[in-house]
Parts: C-alpha cells; structure tokens; sequence
C-alpha cells in the first residue's frame, strides 16, 4: 500500500512538476529527463537522453560546469548547486539554477548524477537590470555636481531597542568612517578624495561634538532627514551645506552606515543673512526714525506710518490706515501741496517743501516734507522742523546779542575759515590794527598779521583746527610790541581767536628774557633735532639745556617695550647720584588707561608728590627714583606713546610755571618728530647694507640688461663668472656671454620671447671650457614693460646647475644598466628590442637575433663558494663576453645568471652563419678555467636563440621564445644550444596549462590513491602494497605519472602533492585493513620525493598520518630512489635516523641506477631494496640483466635485507627472479595498480 502511494506520488513530481528532473551517466550525459523538459527548453525528453549536455550549454560555462560542480559530483560532493545558460531549441538561452546529487555504491563510487533545475531567468534579468542600476548610481555618484559620500561602520548597530543610546553615538563616533566620497565633496572641503577617506565623526565635529551627536540621534531617530548646517574644514574656515542624510540598514534592520547628499549654500546663507540684516535695518530705521514716514497710494491715502505719527502727532497708527493725508494739512497749505503730488505723478522732480501738519490736540507743527513716486506708491519723508524755525528765530536773536557782547567786550577777537581766511572780527581788533572791518574781512590772517608766519603762533593755530582742541598760549608780538594771552576755539565754521593784552603783566625783564630764553632755546632745539641725524648727542644736549634752564636736578627720556616696561636711553644730572641711565623700570601703577590720556596730550606737573594726589604705589615709585617734583610730557610717534620726557627735582619739592610747562610740551612734541625721523633714516641705512650684503654674498649671478643688450647692473658673482672664463664688461657695455655661437642665439631667442602675459621664463645653457668640461647654468630670465607693452630692461638670475646635471645623466646610465657587471639592463635591452622591431617592420633586409644565455649549475657557485664568489664569476663573465661581442650589438644582464645578446643588422642570407659564430664564440669564452678564491671553475651555458623573420614577432615575444628555447637546451645537457622552434612554444603553453590544472587538482584533492599488490614469489600471496598516484582529467582522462610527478617537481608542487597522497593512502589502507583481520600481516609502501626528503615537517607529516590513521609503523615502508639517497646523503640519514626511532622502514627504490657505495649502504636503516624495472624487462634477452639481478639478490641476502622485483610483466620473469633467490616481486603479471577496493581477498 505504501509503496504504490510512493510511486503514484513521483509519477505525480516527475510528470506535473515545472522543475527539471534529469538522471545522467557520471560522463554526463542524459539517462532520463522529466516531460517538463518541452516546456522549459522545447526539446522533448527522448530528443535530450543519450546527448550530452555539454551540447547545449553557453560556450562561456563550459568549462565552468566540467570543472565546478560535475568534477565535484564525481568525487562524491553532494548537494551542489550551479547557476548557468542553456540553449533551447529555438537557439535563445534560458538561465537554469541546477542542483547536483550523486548516487554512489559502496565504495563511495558515483554511479548516476541526478540534477534538479529551475527556470531563473527572471530572476536573473532582474539581477543584471540590478547591476546596470548600480553601475548607473555609481557613475551618478561620480559625476554628480552635488557633494555625495558614503560613512559605514566597522560593525552594525541596533538603534530602536537599544536602551544605552549613549554608549551607541560614542562607538558610531569612532568607528563609522567615510569609505567613498565623490570629486564634489572634495572640493566642498578643499582638499583631495584621499584626506576625506577615513574620518570619524569625532574628526568632522570635534569643534562641537555635542552639535554631532544631535545629529546622529536625529538621523538615527528619524532614518532620513534634511538640515542647513555649517560646518568646518581642516584649515579651520566654515561653510554652510544644505544636505540629506539617509541611513542604511542591513536585512537585520541594524544600521550599517548612511548616505549623504550636500550642497554648498554658503552663498545663499551669506545673502539671506544681509538681506536680513538689511531688511531689519530698514524696518528698524522706518520704525525707529525720528522723522516722519508714510506709504500712500496715489489718491493720497495712507497705507503704512512710522511710529512718528504717535510719538508726536498724537494719533493712533490703526486709525490713519485709508485716510486722506490732506485732512492733517493746514487749509493754507493744501492747494501748494496737491500742486507738488501732481508734479510727482507727472513723474517731475520736486525738492523739499514746508507744510503744517496738524496734531491730535488740533495744534500745527512745521514739517519739510519729501517724496518720491514708485510702483503706484507715494513714498514720503517729513522732518519736524518746528523747533528748528523756533531755534533760528531764537538764533538770529542770540547772534545779534552775540554781536552785541563781542563789540562791547575789552578783549580783541577775531574769527577764521578753515583756510585761515578772516570772517569775522569785532570793533577792538579792527582799533588795535587800524583798519577797517572791511579791509581786513576775507583777508589771510598771515597777510593781515604777517609776524605770525612760520612762528609757534602759526603752529598752535593749525594745531587747534586740526585736532580740534582749544589751545592757549602767550605770544610776543614785535610789530605791536605787546604780549598777549591767546585763547584759540575750534568752532564749526573755523577758529575763534580771543587775544588778551597782558604786556602789563609781563613788562618786567626778567619774565620776559625768561621768555625769549625759551623760546630761542625750543627754535635752536628743534632745529638741532630736525636737522642732524645724531639723534643720541641731541638727545644728550636737548636735556643739558632745558635742565640747566629749568635749574632742576635731573631731565630724562624714558623709552616704552611692548610690555609696558621701559628703559631710560637720555639723561642728564646735576650729580652723578642721581644717575638712571640705562635703567629699566616698570611703574605697576602704569595702565593702559594712563597711556592713552599721554596719546591725548596729557601733562602731569606735580610740586610735590607727599601732597599730590597720587595713589599709594604711584607715590612710593616715585620716592624710590628720589624724586620731590615730576613734570612727565608724552613723547608721540605715529601716533603711538614712544615715551616719556621727564623733569625730575630731586632735592626739594618745585612748583612748575605755565611757560615752563609749555616748553616742556613743545620739546616733546619735538623730540617725537625726531625720534621718528631718526628711525626712518636708520631703518632706510639697515636695508642698504642689508642688500649690500646680500649682493655680495649671493652666488647666484646675476644682472640687468637693455633690450640692446647694454648691462645696467650686476652683482660680484656675475662679474667672477665672466672672468672665469676671461671675459670682461663694465655698465654700459654689450654683454656677451661664455657660450657657443649656437647657445647664444638661443638665449637671445628666448629673451625676445617674452611678453607682458608671460614675462618670465627659465632656460638651461651649457658653458664650454677649452679644457673639454662643461658647465651647466640654469637662467630665470624676466622682462620689465611699460604701460605700452614696450620691454625697458631684462632681468637675468643664472644657478650653477652642474653637479644637478651630472647627477642626473648617472641617474639615467644607472636606471639602463646593470650595477654589477656595468652592461645594459632589462630596460635598455627592451628599448633596443623596441628599436630594431620596428626598424625591421620598415626595412625586411635587415633582420636581428636575441641570444638568451644562462649558466649551467651557477646556484652551486653560490651555494659552495658563496655570493661575492658568484658575484666575481659574473663580472669575468660579462668582461669576456663583451670582447667577443661586436660593438653594433648589445651585451645585457638580466638578472642572476641570465644573459642576453642582441645581433643587429644581420645578413638575410648569412644571419645563421653569423649568429652560429657568435654563440661559439661565447660558449668558447664562457667554458674557459677561470680561478675564483684560490678554485679552479669549469663553466659551460645553455644557450636559446630567437630569429626575427616571422611575421608576427615582438621584442617580448622574441625575449620569451629565445629563453623557451635556451630550456630546451639545458633539458639536453650541460653546454646545449638550441634554436627556437614555434612547437617549443605550444609545448612550454602545454606544460604551463597542466601545471595550473595539476595546482588546481591538488588544491581539489582531484588526484586519487591507487594500490599495487606485492606478492610472494613462491606462494604468490599478497605480502604489501604500494601506493601509487592517479591523475583522471575530465577531459585528457588519465595523464601518465611520470608526466605529471616529473612536472610537480619543477613547480615545486611535490611536497604538497606528496603529503596529499601519503595521507591519503594511510588513511585509506588503514581502513581497508581494519575491514579484515588476515590483512594485518600486509605493509604499506610510499614513494617519497627528494624535496619531500628535506622538507623540516617531513616527519611530523609522516606521525601525524599515522596517528591520524591509527595505523602502526612498522607496516609503514617510505621508498626513496638510489639516487634521491647518494645526492642527500646527509638528510637521507638524517630522517632515516629520525624514521627508525619512530618504527618505520626505508626501502631502496630502482637499486642498480645510480652509483651507491656500500659503505653507504651499510650506513642507512634499509629494509629491502628494490630492483629496477630496467634490469627486469630485459631478463631472457641479456646475460648481463641476470647478473645484475642475481648481485643484487646476494647483496640483500649478505645485507640481510628483503629484495623485490619491480615491473614483473611475465609469468617466465618471474620464474627466472624465483630460480635466482628473489623472494618478491609486483607487476602487471600479477596485479596492476588499482583502487584499494578492488584489492582481491588476501
């Protein structure tokens, strides 16, 4: 019942299912196919079963599927699944998705493969339609204008459930990077794509990490959100973004990163934010204004007021919106004012007019009003000019009473523009110069007073109009004879001039020789200071003369650092005890506020400091200079407080006149010039000799010249450059140059080339000696126009560039040749490979040949000698070589002990001839003794050569069959030469391609185990087996091992390959053994390899295998070749040793073909030897082949060690190895190599 449910339950799957059910032979090919191969292919089932499927794939999965999953299927590997093109019966393609199960015997052997496919094409459009997506978004990415970037993390993260956000934006700052950025972000951050590669957030918001994390939570919180951010760069400058930020989340919905999308809007945010602020201003200027504002429509209604309406009209804003502005005119003023509307509307210009407007309490204020026309819209301005009328009224009033006092008052006084011009005097002054008002109005004040000019009246006036400061002073008048007290006022329209007459008071001789004295001694100081350049002895004698006028105990000059402190640089003293010069003082009561009251014209005159008002620390510095009286004047420098002049009694206390004071002022504002004046020469001296310094250290040269080539200036090392060469020119000469007639034309040439868009250049020229050496100066040469484009002067700057230029060409000659032997390297010769190709592709008659050379044995130079030996044997090499080599050809070193020989210009029909002579003529110098540390060397090369007549030769192509070749010569022997033939290519293309499918089977664990019986001669029992390695290609079936083994070697595969197979073939035949107790007694013999042999884990290889295996030892027996053994004697005995203690036995394989002694032999731990097949084979031919056996039998016997016979192929063979003592024996006579589970019962 069941089981015809089962099978009414497949027929149902097999006829009704879309899937395609196939059942094929391990080759492949079909054995059954379910009916849905019609519909999905259009084939029916009996057209598909026998055919191999391999008919209908796409070429391009070929070799995919043979090598992928049906090889895999092959060694038992189930479940595999394959994803390809069919072809169907209409010729379109279907992509199929196969899965591959293969059904085995017992034995693990794959009987039928049974695949399962479905129809993917969809699927598969929509993955390609996937790809061009991505391919379209990647190339959006790079192309876009707008900033793009990717940031990931290191690891997701789960946001929405996770409770500690925290602890989540700190990972996220630290370990989610920028991985991809576009060329547009870059430029936003001014810097390349590489900088921005790697930045954390931490990197990008470390001015605000907190402003960061906001961000992150809210692009967490959100997955997507748009923001206007500024954000900063590397340099530290700012810009401002408008950017969308999405985040990305894996199939977990854990975020993996996001995406970014920015746009710079620095500009907009710049603009936005001063059309703001200008839009704020203005409505803060509307409503704010003290004048009137109004917005009305041409019929005179209002539509927006200021706040001026309220302030001081009275009325509520939101009651004069509609209203006509006509009804707060005064009646007498509206006919005059719809006048000037309707010039405004005519679009006319109308400049102020006066109007009345009336306020809430029915009062009438003056307003001059003003008003423009645009967008239907009067826009006007009034001014409240009512207190203005009033204040004129009340002004007029005031300047007639002004007038009044002016005329009535006992002072003189006058009134000047700012030019100086008078505009105004009163009666007084006009009496005291006898002249009219209107004879001195409107005249220059220098030509009404003329002894005015150029005195320190004229200075104080200018100063009060230009600082405008009042100034007062006494002054002498010599044409008047009087001396006047002047007050001087800085006023709106000029100077207002107050002169008192106080000769009464100064009539005594005393004051005023007191004052002459002053004043001759301020004329002759200032003088001294403005005229000499020795500021210092000035200095000195300014303060000698004003302290032993003033008869005061110390005067000084107190010079400001930029820290406050100051230094006393002038002095001069009653005694030496009151002495400061030179010293460096720091007033802590000194602040800032007190230097800028010395910037404006402070003076402090202290009697007496105990009763001054001064602060405790003020007082107490003073007392510490010894100081009873101060009188400090600022000394200004450009507007800066340079220092302090300083007047110090220090005896008693002194009280300081008026006049005193004022000297001393003025001597400081003196001193100030000065001291300025004084810098400027000295700083304008320091640049010359600075320059005269450097002109005449510079050892660059150079000079300027005119367009006709006349020198105009030149330093010392332009003039030592001429005369090293024995030429001479003053200023003003023709220049010439040490050059060549060709090199200096050239440098004329490349002046007249420049041009007022590209006036400077650089040029190299080379200087010849008479000697034979050169020379090499770089020149950076630059033309000066005028405004014309007319070139007035040339500037030349020439640097010995000799040592550069010599490095250089050994920069050139190392990069082409061979540091060791000095011939030209890989990169010369491929350059004259180049060369004579596409010479002979123009010219056929002139074929070449490229000789590729290698030294036979040269790694035991090395290896026994050591490299400097090697390096000596290579050196006399190359210098042989090159003198057998014609001079037209090329000698190169490739690498190690390659060489090449290129032949030019051959003989079409002697080129074989020639290029025979030339390879004799190098081996002959190649094999030649050479000694070498003391030891005599015998060399020899093998030698390839590659002609260039073929059609489609190449210098790599010619390189490569030239050392195909010199192979195929070294596999010959010692000293072989061969020429290329194109069969040595495809066989070195053969040998390349199993080499990569051989790498590829190991890798695969392709290569399969095979056993051969060892049997009892005499009882033809099975005593051992030997494991044997199988190579079945899918395509090439079974490839020969000598083939295969002989090819792993040379890729250096054996070792891989042969701890693959020795732990393979424990493994297996510890499971076979175990199966059946009689086969206990049965040893295991593997061959092992030289490499193998002294590989350092060959041992542990071998312990680890049998462990693995539980096998024991003893039945394990390694083989090694006679030759593997006398070529490492020292390793074999070393693992032989190492094999022993471990329990397993070393057997001799192909005893008799190589040269062993039997001291040797009697050394190692043999087991058995085994006799080559050689000797075998020829048993029954040859009476030598019996001997041979029969010595090696009674060897083994007298070594007691067990002998076998290998390659038994014949019944009488193996009669003839019984009759001649051999105990054992394998071959194809009694059981050929086979898997280990067709093994007969032992």
């Amino acid at each position: 019942m069941l089981i015809g449910e089962f099978e009414h339950f497949t027929e149902l799957l097999v006829n009704y299912t879309d899937d395609l059910i196939c059942l094929h032979e391990p080759n492949g090919c079909y054995l059954y196919v379910t009916p849905s191969s019609e519909r999905l292919l259009g084939y029916r089932p009996d057209e598909l079963v026998g055919q191999s499927p391999y008919r209908f794939f796409h070429p391009d999965d070929v070799e995919r599927i043979r090598s992928g999953a049906h090889a895999l299927a092959l060694q038992g590997t189930t479940e595999l699944v394959e994803t390809y093109r069919m072809r169907k019966k209409n010729g379109s393609y279907i992509w199929l998705e196969t899965l591959t199960h293969p059904i085995c015997n017992e034995q693990g052997t794959p009987l039928f493969l049974v695949t399962t496919s479905r129809d993917v094409s969809r699927r598969k459009q929509l993955e390609l339609q996937l790809q061009r997506n991505q391919e379209l978004l990647e190339t959006f990415f790079e192309q876009s204008l707008e900033a793009c970037f990717f940031m990931m993390l290191d690891q997701p993260v789960r946001w929405d459930d996770t409770a500690d956000k925290e602890a989540i934006l700190e990972y996220v700052f630290d370990h989610q990077r920028i991985t991809k950025v576009n060329a547009a972000l870059a430029q936003q951050y001014r810097c390349s794509e590489d900088q921005l590669i790697g930045l954390t957030p931490r990197d990008c918001f470390g001015h605000d990490l907190e402003l960061g994390k906001r961000l992150w939570r809210a692009l967490f919180d959100l997955g997507n959100f748009h923001a206007e951010l500024e954000l900063f760069r590397q340099d530290g400058s700012s810009f401002w973004i408008e950017g969308n930020y999405v985040c990305l989340y894996n199939e977990r919905q854990e975020i993996t990163g996001h995406f970014a999308v920015q746009r710079d809007i620095s500009d907009r945010v710049r603009i936005q934010a001063e059309l703001a602020q200008k839009t704020a201003e203005l409505e803060y200027f509307f409503s704010s204004s003290l004048e009137l504002f109004m917005i009305a429509d041409t019929e005179g209604r209002l539509r927006r007021v200021n706040q001026h309406w309220y302030t001081h009209l009275g009325y509520g804003l939101n009651t004069l919106l509609g209203a006509s502005f006509e009804q707060f005119i005064h009646p007498a003023d509206r006919p005059r004012h719809r006048a000037v509307v309707a010039q405004l509307l005519q679009g006319e210009s109308v400049s102020k007019h006066l109007i009345r407007l009336r306020t809430e309490q029915g009062e009438y204020r003056w307003y001059e009003w003003e008003g423009v026309l645009g967008q239907h819209r009067l826009y006007a301005a009034a001014r409240d000019v009512t207190e203005e009328r009033q204040f004129n009224d009340r002004l007029q009033a005031a300047y007639n009473q002004l007038t009044d006092i002016l005329e009535s008052m006992s002072d003189y006084f006058f009134e000047v523009d700012h030019d100086f011009r008078i505009i105004y005097v009163n009666g007084r002054f006009c009496r005291l110069l006898a002249k009219s008002a209107s004879e001195i109005l409107g005249q220059s004040l220098w030509q009404v007073c003329p002894d005015c000019l150029n005195t320190l009246v004229e200075e104080h006036y200018r100063t009060a109009v230009r600082q405008q400061t009042p100034v007062q002073f006494e002054a002498f008048y010599s044409s008047l004879n009087q001396w006047h007290m002047v007050r001087a006022f800085p006023t709106r329209r000029g100077l207002a001039v107050f002169l008192q007459d106080i000769t009464t008071q100064v009539t005594s001789s005393l004051s005023l020789q007191r004052r002459q004295t002053q004043a001759e001694l301020l004329h002759r100081l200032t003088l001294k200071i403005r005229q000499s350049l020795d500021l210092d002895t000035v200095l000195t004698t300014a303060l000698a003369e004003i302290r032993e006028l003033l008869r005061i105990d110390r005067t000084l000059i107190f010079q400001f650092h930029a820290d406050g402190s100051g230094t006393v640089v002038a002095e001069s003293v009653a005694k030496p005890e009151f002495s400061l010069h030179n010293c460096a003082f720091h007033d802590p009561c000194f602040h800032k506020s007190h230097a800028q009251a010395y910037l404006e014209g402070r003076v402090l005159a202290i009697a007496d400091i105990d009763t001054a008002t001064l602060t405790p620390c003020h007082r107490e510095f003073l007392k510490g200079l010894s100081v009873h009286a101060n009188l400090v004047v600022p000394i200004i420098q450009e507007e800066t407080l340079w220092g302090l002049l300083l007047c110090h009694h220090c005896s008693e206390t002194r009280p300081w006149a008026l006049d005193e004071i004022e000297l001393v002022r003025q001597l400081g504002e003196q001193l100030g010039l000065g001291i300025h004046r004084a810098e400027l020469v000295s700083a304008l001296h320091q640049e010359k000799d600075r320059y005269r310094r450097v002109l005449e250290a510079q050892t660059e040269l150079l000079y300027r010249c005119t367009p006709a080539g006349r020198l105009t200036f030149a330093n010392p090392a332009f003039f030592r450059y001429l005369a090293r060469f024995d030429l001479s020119c003053d200023l003003g000469d023709v220049l010439r140059h040490p050059f060549a007639p060709e090199t200096q034309q050239r440098f004329e040439h490349h002046l007249e080339a420049l041009t007022p868009d590209q006036p400077i250049s650089t040029l190299e020229c080379a200087v010849n000696h008479t000697d034979g050496g050169v020379e090499w100066f770089e020149w950076t040469t630059r033309a000066f126009f005028d405004s014309h484009g007319r070139c007035l002067e040339y500037q030349c700057v020439g640097r010995d560039i000799s040592r550069r230029k010599l490095m250089e060409e050994r920069l050139i000659h190392d990069a082409l040749h061979d540091r060791l032997t000095g011939l030209p390297n890989r990169a010369l010769l491929n350059d004259r490979l180049l060369h004579c190709c596409r010479q002979y592709q123009r010219h056929r008659d002139r074929p070449f040949a490229v000789i590729f050379i290698d030294v036979d044995r040269f790694k035991r130079v090395n290896d026994s000698l050591g490299h400097a030996a090697g390096d000596q044997v290579l050196i006399t090499l190359a210098q042989r070589m090159q003198a057998v080599v014609p001079q037209e050809n090329t000698l190169a070193h490739l690498s190690g002990d390659e060489f090449v020989v290129l032949c030019e210009d051959l003989d079409p029909k002697q080129m074989h001839t020639q290029v025979n002579e030339q390879v004799l003529a190098l081996k002959r110098v190649i094999q030649e003794p050479l000694v070498i540390d003391g030891h005599v060397l015998s060399l020899s090369a093998s030698i390839g050569v590659a002609f260039s007549d073929r059609a489609d030769a190449s210098a790599a192509m010619l390189l490569r069959d030239a050392d195909i070749a010199m192979y195929h010569a070294k596999k010959q022997g010692l000293g072989q030469y061969r020429v290329f033939a194109p069969e040595m290519h495809l066989q070195a293309q053969s040998c390349f391609t199993l080499e990569s499918q051989l790498q590829q089977a190991i890798a695969n664990s392709e290569l399969q185990v095979y056993f051969q019986p060892i049997v009892h001669l005499e009882t033809g029992k099975i005593v051992g087996l030997e494991a044997l390695s199988r190579w079945f290609d899918p395509e090439k079936g079974e490839i020969p091992a000598a083939e295969f083994i002989t090819l792993a070697e040379q890729a250096g595969l054996i070792v891989g390959l042969g701890r693959q197979i020795l732990d393979r073939a424990i493994s297996e035949f510890s499971q076979w053994q175990q199966a059946a107790p009689q086969r206990h007694a049965l040893t295991l013999a593997i061959n092992i390899s030289p490499q193998q042999l002294v590989d350092p884990d060959f041992v542990k290889d071998v312990t680890h295998a049998l462990s693995k295996a539980n096998l024991a030892p003893q039945q394990l027996h390694l083989e090694i070749t006679e030759t593997t053994m006398i070529r490492n004697l020292e390793a074999t005995l070393a693992v032989a040793e190492q094999l022993q203690q471990l329990g397993v036995a070393l057997n001799i394989d192909d005893f008799g073909t190589g040269y062993s002694s039997l001291s040797r032999l009697h050394q190692l731990p043999i087991y058995a030897l085994k006799i080559d097949r050689s000797f075998v084979v020829n048993l029954g031919h040859t009476a030598a082949a019996a001997e041979i056996i029969g010595a090696v039998i009674a060897l083994g016997k007298s070594l007691n060690l067990r002998v076998v016979a290998e390659g038994v192929e014949t019944a009488a063979q193996a009669e003839q190895l019984l009759a001649l003592g051999c105990c054992c024996g394998q071959g194809y006579a009694f059981y050929p190599p086979m898997p280990l589970g067709d093994i007969p019962q032992v």
